[in-house]
């Protein structure tokens, strides 16, 4: 049976991924600006243009880390009662089987750190983690414009 999609309730850019892992499953649990940065990520190469996707996931990342450091007791109030399943969720997405780069799979380890920080007040280390993930997509965007 095909999938039938729905470009309001079920549209084809959040749903396509190899892993069969919808993007709402993870974006809805996390706050912006993370969840906005992992849709853009996430759907990539299914709306718009891989290269400006990534710049808009680096554009909320760094919002985030700026939230972080203005009002980390926010920040980190948002993430103590994130449900458990959007680890296992992102460490699916870490495996090289569904074709994403070295660089994009690193960002999904790097994320989850980041938000396993927040869920135990390491802001210090969240950020860190976050300035990581912000690398790697920088990096996975070089790669795009030499190419």
């Amino acid at each position: 049976m095909t999938q039938q999609f729905d470009t309001v309730q079920n549209p084809k850019h959040y749903t396509t991924h190899p892993s069969g892992i919808e993007c709402k499953e993870i974006s809805s649990m996390l706050c912006s600006p993370l969840g906005q940065a992992f849709q853009y990520v996430f759907r990539r190469k299914q709306k718009g243009t891989e290269k400006q996707d990534l710049e808009k996931a680096v554009w909320w990342l760094k919002q985030k880390i700026e939230d972080i450091e203005n009002c980390p007791e926010h920040c980190i109030s948002q993430y103590v009662n994130l449900p458990e399943d959007v680890d296992s969720k992102l460490n699916v997405l870490v495996t090289s089987e569904y074709g994403d780069s070295e660089s994009v799979m690193d960002f999904y380890w790097q994320l989850n750190l980041a938000i396993m920080s927040l869920c135990t007040a390491s802001e210090k280390r969240a950020i860190t983690y976050l300035n990581v993930c912000v690398s790697l997509l920088e990096y996975e965007i070089l790669n795009i414009e030499s190419n």
